[in-house]
């Protein structure tokens, strides 16, 4: 339940809290900048493209489909009509995808496409049609955008460490009693 959520978070919000108190836990300027410069490339946002698509099981539905296409049609309304893909609901728009997140073949067919361009490509399961709206370059990750997330996950990272043998000093530290039995 939503009242079981919270009070999970809640729970694991006031341990971390804890063990970074316990330990005296923090991370450096230092610290960060080194992870930063070990992980730029990681960091950096790449190039992608906005896709839309449609796709189809037969190559003369995805023919028909580029015709009506190219005589004028509205290719979000086309998509909800036709499409077999999740992103048919959408309109066929699957969002800003950089090349990593594409198949191969199909990744070198759209980052070679124009805005605006339509092609017709076949895959085992059928047929796509692709359009690309738009491009984003690539940008190089910036330091001061990605400094709190550094922070976040090296202070992830220490509390790991220390954590279960925190966790053993505590329980030997504990007394444990059955409940219900009296003192």
């Amino acid at each position: 339940s939503e009242d079981k959520l919270r009070a999970d978070i809640a729970d694991q919000i006031r341990l971390r809290k804890l063990v970074i108190s316990a330990h005296q836990l923090a991370v450096t300027e230092g610290e960060l900048r080194k992870i930063f410069q070990e992980q730029r490339a990681k960091l950096a946002a790449p190039a992608s493209v906005h896709l839309h698509q449609i796709f189809v099981k037969t190559e003369a539905e995805a023919k028909d489909v580029a015709a009506k296409l190219k005589e004028g049609a509205d290719f979000a309304a086309l998509a909800r009509a036709r499409s077999l893909a999740p992103t048919g609901k959408y309109g066929g728009d699957y969002g800003f995808v950089p090349r990593e997140m594409l198949p191969d073949d199909i990744g070198d067919i759209v980052f070679a496409m124009k805005n605006g361009e339509l092609r017709t490509v076949s895959s085992p399961q059928g047929f796509f049609v692709l359009q690309v709206s738009g491009t984003k370059p690539a940008k190089p990750a910036q330091y001061e955008a990605v400094k709190e997330e550094l922070r976040d996950l090296l202070l992830e990272q220490k509390m790991k460490t220390v954590l279960p043998g925190y966790l053993r000093q505590l329980r030997s530290q504990a007394e444990i009693k059955p409940m219900g039995t009296a003192e």
